[in-house]
């Protein structure tokens, strides 16, 4: 669980929406995440519906965060293999 209130905060939503200004119509909305880890998962969400794709390229020896859509790709802790052949 966690409890915070640092999304109430004016100064997000002001970021938030002079951010979505100096993009073009379809890019109108923005996603904040609280870790790294939530940011590489719903990346992997976005591309991967955006492109019908399920092939990723990461780097090795990078920590990629501690999801399970992240740990399944990231060959940190798998002597440089990945979890998916898609990698």
């Amino acid at each position: 669980l966690n409890v915070h209130t640092r999304y109430l905060h004016e100064g997000i939503l002001d970021y938030g929406e002079r951010l979505c200004a100096t993009f073009a119509e379809p890019l109108s909305s923005v996603l904040f995440v609280c870790t790294g880890s939530e940011a590489n998962d719903q990346a992997l969400r976005l591309v991967r519906h955006c492109t019908g794709g399920e092939g990723i390229i990461c780097t090795d020896m990078t920590y990629h965060g501690n999801t399970s859509a992240v740990d399944e790709i990231s060959p940190l802790f798998r002597g440089g293999k990945s979890a998916t052949p898609r990698v």
